[in-house]
């Protein structure tokens, strides 16, 4: 029987659908950036798009290595 990674768990976990108050208020931040940026300067739709898409998936990322962090700390207290 395959053990399944942390990531793997993560996601089955759904985790990634928890947030902070603090990142949903950098997120609501950049995308209002983007808005001005798309708005004042031109910024072309596609492209900001994209840079939202990056900015989800790196919040993804970061909630996952947080995750993995938070488990292997609790672990080597417990080992401690």
């Amino acid at each position: 029987m395959k053990m399944p990674t942390l990531e793997e768990i993560f996601y089955e976990l759904r985790l990634d659908k928890v947030s902070s108050s603090m990142l949903d208020d950098e997120e609501k931040s950049l995308r209002g950036y983007m808005e001005k940026l798309v708005d004042k300067k031109g910024i072309d739709n596609s492209a900001a798009e994209h840079i939202l898409e990056t900015e989800t998936d790196i919040c993804l990322y970061a909630k996952c290595a947080g995750f993995e962090q938070g488990f292997r700390f609790a672990v080597s207290l417990l080992l401690g």
